[in-house]
């Protein structure tokens, strides 16, 4: 499992290297940007699929690969802040029968369907202003913060924000 993530992670940030050095993404100042997704892959080896995520948040990029359990465990966290109405939807685990006995294209396309409903999950999540300012979130993107930044909503808060 860690050399597939790191084997994604190199991948990542080759890719990342890449769009560094085109022209168009010169950083144009250090003002508060929403966080960008700028590529989302998906890389397997065998029964190990980790994502890959490469974000940017306007003056800085940056790569970080997850597993499924962790995306999971980053959209619990954040049920515990945010009445689920307000959450984008999130992609179901793959059922037993199909994870044991579902072979070829109908394994596959189980694949690709929850890679697209993971892609689409965190869309969601970078639109969401409040999600955005979670310590939750922040910590699962890995993103760079402001030393002192008060408008970050700690994740051990008890208050729902519907």
């Amino acid at each position: 499992q860690r050399g597939n993530r790191r084997d994604c992670l190199e991948t990542a940030r080759a890719s990342q290297r890449e769009l560094a050095e085109d022209a168009s993404m010169t950083v144009r100042g250090l003002d508060a940007m929403p966080l960008k997704l700028l590529d989302f892959r998906m890389c397997s080896n065998g029964s190990t699929v980790v994502y890959s995520l490469q974000l940017s948040n306007g003056s800085e990029c940056w790569v970080v690969a997850r597993r499924y359990s962790e995306f999971l465990r980053c959209h619990v966290q954040l049920l515990e802040l945010f009445d689920h109405r307000r959450l984008p939807a999130f992609p179901p685990k793959e059922p037993l029968l199909q994870k044991f006995f579902g072979w070829g294209e109908s394994r596959n396309d189980w694949i690709s369907e929850r890679f697209t409903r993971l892609h689409n999950y965190v869309l969601g999540l970078l639109d969401h202003p409040g999600a955005l300012r979670t310590e939750v979130l922040l910590d699962f993107l890995d993103a760079p913060r402001e030393p002192g930044s008060s408008s970050v909503i700690a994740g051990g808060q008890a208050a729902l924000i519907a």
